[in-house]
């Protein structure tokens, strides 16, 4: 999944003097799993010149006023709203996984807080074992972000599939504080850890399911969804044997570790794998919305989404995906958005 796009590279500028703003403060936020980069906003007052200039781990960098949309009281740095630079450290891995009952469970690097992203909508996950979620409005109370930071991060999630983000230990994470000059009066360190939610295998006890009737709408089911699929292309495939539907997570978890089981498919069902392909930044994603039955083909309505001009997303590469099954056996498969052009390559599509 990915970079948080909050504009283009930083500005070196090498023959600048760090003197710095008055009341100079410094939020870095350090992104794990997923993403690997460090955010930096930085808050001050300017002079009467509307400009300053800080050194950011040896990196001298120019300060304007705030751009719209950036977090309030913060300054604009190097002509963006937050300075990135990409993280080389590792830590251990956290994997988040949910049963068709929608219980989540999680293994893996300790953590201080875990929030859950549905896709939509954020929760906080307590307890052990099965973890219980209450309804969040985001990552707000997340490490030390404030309000604004932790809006921002929240929103560049959202939409991109269900996603966990683990706040971590500062004093357990293996890239030091970066060197601020001129000293800062306040100093906030944030450790984030984000990583798609896998599904868990789902039970092969399921009750049986009625095909639909030839011309009607039926019942659609979302097996998982992500961002992270070993596909370049927009792709669409059919699955109706559990060979086939085992090849398709493979692809859809071909960039993740671990990868899940695929769930049972049972004997006159059908899933299909839609790949929208390779993205250079995260929110997009795709969704099927409807299912219905023309003849002997099936015909998917998706939502396919991309980011805003203003959303604050990730940058890294993304190949968003997403498996849904339907009662009934079909090898012609339509897929067209909600506007009826046609998503991808059709009709299926070959099996990898």
């Amino acid at each position: 999944m990915k970079k948080i796009l909050l504009g283009l590279g930083a500005l070196l500028l090498p023959g600048c003097s760090a003197v710095g703003p008055s009341d100079l403060s410094v939020h870095e936020v350090l992104l794990y799993g997923q993403p690997a980069e460090r955010l930096t906003w930085v808050y001050g007052t300017l002079g009467a010149s509307g400009k300053s200039s800080v050194s950011l781990g040896g990196s001298a960098l120019e300060l304007r006023p705030q751009l719209p949309g950036g977090p309030a009281g913060s300054l604009a740095v190097a002509g963006q709203n937050v300075y990135r630079q990409p993280l080389g450290g590792a830590v251990p891995r956290l994997a988040v996984t949910r049963t068709a009952s929608g219980l989540l469970s999680a293994a893996g690097n300790s953590y201080e807080a875990l929030y859950y992203l549905d896709g939509q909508n954020w929760y906080r996950l307590s307890g052990q074992g099965s973890l219980q979620a209450t309804p969040v409005s985001g990552l707000n109370g997340a490490g030390q972000l404030t309000d604004a930071e932790a809006a921002a991060i929240s929103q560049a999630l959202r939409g991109q599939g269900p996603v966990a983000v683990a706040v971590l230990p500062t004093s357990q994470v293996p890239d030091a504080p970066l060197k601020v000059e001129p000293a800062a009066r306040e100093y906030r360190r944030t450790a984030l850890y984000v990583t798609s939610v896998t599904a868990a295998p789902a039970s092969s006890t399921g009750a049986a399911v009625t095909p639909p009737a030839p011309g009607g709408a039926m019942t659609l089911t979302t097996l998982a969804r992500g961002t992270n699929a070993s596909t370049e292309g927009a792709t669409v495939l059919v699955a109706t044997t559990q060979a086939e539907l085992d090849r398709i997570y493979r692809l859809a978890y071909g960039n993740q570790s671990p990868k899940p089981t695929a769930p049972r498919l049972s004997s006159g069902e059908t899933a299909v794998g839609l790949f929208m392909g390779r993205r250079s930044t995260g929110g997009y994603s795709v969704e099927a919305v409807s299912a219905s039955v023309s003849g002997s083909t099936l015909r998917l309505t998706v939502q396919e989404k991309s980011p805003g001009k203003d959303m604050l997303t990730t940058q890294a590469l993304t190949s968003p995906w997403s498996i849904v099954k339907v009662a009934g056996t079909f090898r012609d498969v339509q897929v067209v958005n909600q506007s009826g052009q046609p998503f991808g390559r059709g009709s299926g599509g070959e099996l990898r």
